[in-house]
């Protein structure tokens, strides 16, 4: 387990490829867009349950292409 968690670590400290730099970008700009769409709520400002789901649906998508892409490494 410890060799796993060093190499995660390894991986994440590694330089990675340009596409994936825009993949991690894009991710990020997933997450705060939807994070944007849900913050309303936590004040009491009913939204719409579709664009809540949508708005989480896209907070999850935006996370695992950010995860993904960090873990990307040149060469591989």
């Amino acid at each position: 387990m410890k060799r796993f968690i060093k190499e995660v670590k390894e991986r994440i400290a590694s330089p990675t490829p340009g596409f994936f730099r825009k993949i991690k970008i894009a991710g990020k700009i997933l997450m705060g867009g939807s994070g944007a769409l849900l913050a309303p709520t936590t004040a009491g400002i009913d939204i719409p349950d579709l664009i809540l789901e949508i708005a989480k649906g896209l907070f999850i998508a935006g996370s695992v292409m950010a995860a993904v892409a960090a873990a990307a490494v040149e060469g591989e």
